[in-house]
């Protein structure tokens, strides 16, 4: 891990410990390599989350206190590029309003069975973590 990919990961564990998501640095191992790919190259999805702009909308409109008044899809997705902490943030709230599995395979996805491999991969990450200690 660099000093830079180290530092996302203490952000990361002081969001996760703020939202009671102790997962949260491994999600951000797993999904964005701790910030050396801000853009998914499989799907839409971006900043360290991979959040795509549909989904950080939907949590913006249950929980707005995480950035208040009206945003288009662009400033959206600028800011989940840019603002690492803020992109955490959602993505630590999209998992307490569902779970860790909904937050790769979906909702619907996740009650479909979905979503296991992902927890595995989080398993995995999280020996990536030790390296920051």
């Amino acid at each position: 891990m660099t000093p830079t990919q180290c530092l996302i990961i203490a952000l990361a564990s002081k969001v996760g410990a703020e939202y009671k998501i102790p997962e949260l640095p491994a999600l951000v191992v797993v999904e964005s390599r701790a910030g050396e790919e801000l853009v998914a190259k499989d799907r839409p999805g971006f900043g360290v989350g991979h959040m795509n702009h549909v989904t950080a909308r939907e949590v913006l409109r249950k929980h707005p206190r995480l950035w208040p008044g009206k945003h288009t899809d662009e400033q959206i997705v600028i800011r989940l590029l840019k603002d690492h902490e803020w992109a955490m943030r959602l993505a630590a709230q999209r998992v307490k309003d569902t779970s860790l599995r909904a937050y790769n395979a979906g909702v619907r996805g996740a009650r479909l069975g979905r979503g296991y491999p992902y927890l595995e991969k989080l398993k995995q990450a999280e020996a990536q973590l030790k390296e920051c200690e």
